[in-house]
């Protein structure tokens, strides 16, 4: 699940590893893909957030939807990605690279990472960094899509109403949970019943993930019992944090709801909480 920069060094010596830049801003779409262009890791390529990463916004879905499995797969296969070799993902802090991580889970593949501590770690530590685009050697990637991944809208309509067993848990920062700001979407606060856990908790002030122990104790308060564990943030991105931090914590099949808060505050029949 985590790599660290010398493994990653080690897999670009070798020629083994397809590596892939996320760094993508919310409130400013371009910054990210300027400062993969000014460095990045050697043998990186750039993909965003808004088209590679997800289809296009819709009031029905929300702002970042799920991209189509097999235009996603046709993608990261054009850009490399293959069944035998590991996959690699960074960015610098803004949470974008879990969501690359949680795609490559869902369309069945095994071998893929984060890069602990990202590109500030990478370049902090002395490793090479470049503005070199390498041309992408295509690779083949098999899809076995892992649909049990997914918490739908009806899922999470049953659990927030308690008609059904699970937790929800909200990855925004509290002040949005709680309804107190809201900067991106039309109404502010949460899904009833939900918890809070801010994905940024899951990492240090470095921007490196806690050890397993220390993600247990941030869930231990929320997540009892076997019931399912639906994550949700704005728009289905920052949430797969949530995921990834619960499996470092051993808590395995997690889900996701790709719509998020996107898709449910533009439901007029839905209830919204605030705390």
């Amino acid at each position: 699940m985590l790599t660290d920069p010398r493994q990653l060094d080690k897999w670009i010596q070798e020629n083994s590893v397809s590596i892939f830049d996320c760094r993508f801003s919310l409130l400013d779409k371009t910054k990210g893909k300027e400062q993969y262009g000014k460095a990045h890791i050697p043998g990186a390529l750039y993909v965003d957030l808004e088209t590679d990463l997800s289809s296009p916004a819709s009031r029905e879905a929300g702002r970042h939807p799920l991209p189509n499995p097999i235009s996603f797969a046709a993608r990261m296969s054009e850009l490399g990605a293959a069944d035998d070799n590991p996959v690699v993902f960074y960015d610098n802090g803004e949470g974008m690279a879990a969501r690359g991580w949680w795609l490559m889970r869902y369309i069945g593949h095994k071998q893929v990472y984060l890069l602990d501590g990202g590109f500030k770690r990478w370049s902090e530590e002395g490793y090479e960094v470049t503005d070199r685009v390498e041309p992408a050697t295509a690779g083949r990637l098999t899809v076995s899509l892992q649909e049990q991944m997914i918490a739908n809208e009806a899922t999470v309509e049953r659990i927030s109403s308690a008609q059904a067993a699970g937790t929800l848990v909200d990855a925004r920062a509290g002040v949005r949970y709680r309804g107190e700001e809201e900067p991106i979407d039309p109404k502010a606060g949460h899904i009833p019943l939900a918890r809070n856990a801010p994905w940024i908790e899951g990492m240090d002030s470095s921007g490196r993930w806690l050890r397993p122990e220390q993600q247990r104790h941030r869930f231990e308060k929320i997540l009892t019992g076997d019931a399912p564990v639906v994550n949700y943030c704005g728009s289905g991105v920052t949430a797969c944090n949530n995921v990834f931090a619960m499996e470092l914590a051993g808590r395995k099949g997690a889900l996701l709801y790709p719509g998020s808060w996107s898709q449910w505050c533009n439901k007029a029949h839905h209830a919204v909480a605030v705390d």
